[in-house]
């Protein structure tokens, strides 16, 4: 009984990894290099957000959380990436998707599906742009940082409340 309870969650990870290696396996890599100044920060945690809350049938989260330094993703295993950890990078083709995986400096893998090559490099984009948003917040002292963080996040409110405003019912 007891091995079952240790090879269980092995086996799932197992299967996950193998599943994203079958789907990768048919993928065709597209080249892309990332813009970190195409966007503001706050413009970027909006992006990252909204791209992972639309993951299709069984890879959407029960929660996403953005911050100017980190991701937290809640869903059966929750995952968290530190955008000064963000290592590299890429975007596969897929038939009617797109797959942008990405990983931290310690070899984590994650990965996201997107229906469009432009929000999939948006979402790339964004990521490497919230990466030099947390390596700068990194090398401020205290103050500076943390008030820095409240900028980012009043900045990221008031743009959310603009688009809530400005967006027709077909938007919401």
């Amino acid at each position: 009984m007891r091995l079952l309870v240790v090879v269980r969650p092995l086996l799932g990870r197992l299967c996950a990894v193998l599943l994203v290696g079958l789907v990768l396996a048919c993928a065709k890599l597209i080249p892309y290099a990332p813009n970190r100044g195409s966007m503001p920060a706050a413009v970027a945690m909006r992006v990252v957000q909204r791209t992972i809350e639309q993951q299709p049938g069984g890879h959407v989260p029960y929660r996403v959380d953005v911050t100017p330094e980190k991701l937290t993703i809640s869903s059966r295993a929750s995952q968290i990436l530190y955008f000064d950890d963000l290592w590299k990078s890429d975007l596969h083709s897929r038939r009617s998707y797109f797959v942008v995986r990405f990983w931290d400096n310690r070899r984590h893998g994650y990965h996201v599906y997107v229906s469009d090559r432009h929000d999939a490099e948006r979402f790339i984009d964004a990521l490497h742009v919230l990466s030099a948003e947390a390596e700068m917040l990194a090398e401020l002292p205290e103050p500076e940082r943390a008030q820095r963080v409240r900028t980012v996040e009043r900045q990221r409110k008031e743009l959310e409340l603009e688009v809530g405003v400005s967006a027709g019912p077909e938007d919401r």
